[in-house]
């Protein structure tokens, strides 16, 4: 019995795999050429199909995210998965504009002043610890670099020095070949 649930088992991991490859392929690729068709085109009612499609598809995918713990163990969910992506892609059924239309849009205006302070709230708060970590870089990055030219500045000088030196002498030895050219003639 044992053997025989391993076999099930690796039998569905492998139509797992294929059923999530072929489902990503279809639900991205396919999709992302025809948007790209759609904008390229004088229709805006294209526009509209692959826009609602990609509104739709985010939030499944936001979905399939938090529940995937729980949609992992379902049998046949991404088979499952890439019929609904057909539906909702497909311009006859209208899939996503029906999904849209009927849950989408109804959730998201009744929410949208709460959506909006919250996104605001949470690009402040992201703005406000980016500006706070480049503060602490430079600052970190300041006193390293003072650290590291205390520890090694006899090394910087004497490199430096080295330098000036040998862009001297180079200098000079161009001089030198230019008045032995010159003395040639």
């Amino acid at each position: 019995l044992l053997s025989r649930f391993g076999l099930l088992a690796s039998e569905r991991m492998i139509g797992w795999h294929l059923s999530r490859v072929v489902g990503y392929l279809i639900g991205t690729l396919y999709p992302a050429y025809a948007s790209f068709k759609a904008i390229e085109s004088d229709d805006k009612t294209d526009d509209t199909q692959w826009l609602t499609y990609w509104v739709v598809v985010s939030f499944m995918t936001l979905a399939e995210y938090i529940a995937d713990v729980v949609i992992s163990w379902l049998p046949f969910y991404y088979e499952m998965k890439i019929l609904l992506l057909f539906w909702l892609m497909n311009p006859s059924s209208r899939g996503a504009s029906f999904l849209y239309t009927q849950f989408l849009r109804p959730y998201l205006c009744a929410h949208e002043k709460g959506i909006d302070a919250n996104l605001q709230r949470g690009l402040s708060k992201v703005k406000e610890v980016m500006e706070d970590t480049v503060e602490r870089g430079t600052t970190i990055l300041k006193e390293k670099g003072q650290e590291l030219y205390a520890e090694h500045k006899d090394e910087i000088l004497h490199a430096a020095m080295g330098a000036i030196r040998q862009g001297e002498g180079s200098s000079n030895k161009g001089e030198e070949e230019k008045d032995d050219h010159e003395k040639d003639k």
